[in-house]
């Protein structure tokens, strides 16, 4: 049970009456099944973080308790190693997952794995995920059409806040979709950021400026 890397789901039963979601997982190369939103919010949350590297969706099945509980998410995030439990209703008033998961919190401490209840409210704001959820799905339907000299040239022009239409008026020359999707690269990798992505929905007067 000690791997250092986890890359494939350990469990993909449905919980019952939740709902499923597929997506493209971009950091993983691969679709990842989701099941319920808070599943979804999350994984948004891990793609958007440039500090993450890789992730797995339920990479273990945690032994030895009734009913079942599986592992929300495995992530690499700066080198560290950690384990998601997205916290529930029931377990609002726990402080620590070693109150709820006290042997198998010991488990994870041994094996160097940082055990972390994630409460939605610790997610993000709802119009920041929805945007990042926007951003995403024009990644993968669009990010294999991105050359590298084309995000080459906007890291090296972008040398102030702009918004993005701004930022599409500075290449004439490029295809609009494509140069957006490049600007969407560059913020799923943190080499640009955008400083309005939880105040409005994402567009023209999105704010892209260099890290």
């Amino acid at each position: 049970m000690a791997n250092s890397r986890f890359l494939t789901p350990a469990d993909n039963s449905r919980p019952y009456k939740s709902h499923r979601y597929d997506v493209f997982g971009l950091k993983v190369e691969r679709v990842v099944t989701l099941f319920g939103t808070r599943a979804l919010m999350a994984w948004i949350r891990l793609e958007a973080d440039p500090l993450v590297k890789t992730y797995c969706e339920r990479p273990l099945v945690i032994p030895d308790i009734k009913p079942k509980r599986v592992l929300d998410f495995w992530v690499d995030y700066q080198g560290k190693q950690q384990l998601w439990l997205l916290r529930r209703p029931s377990e609002a008033d726990l402080v620590s997952p070693e109150q709820a998961l006290p042997a198998f919190a010991s488990w994870a401490a041994t094996n160097k794995l940082e055990l972390r209840f994630i409460g939605i409210d610790e997610v993000g704001p709802p119009l920041y995920l929805d945007n990042w959820g926007r951003i995403l799905r024009d990644l993968a339907a669009n990010r294999r059409f991105v050359s590298a000299f084309l995000k080459a040239r906007i890291l090296e022009n972008l040398t102030s806040a702009r918004p993005l239409s701004s930022l599409c008026g500075m290449f004439p020359d490029e295809d609009p979709v494509l140069l957006r999707a490049a600007a969407y690269q560059l913020l799923h990798n943190g080499k640009l950021r955008c400083s309005n992505l939880d105040q409005m929905p994402l567009g023209p007067a999105s704010i892209m400026e260099p890290t």
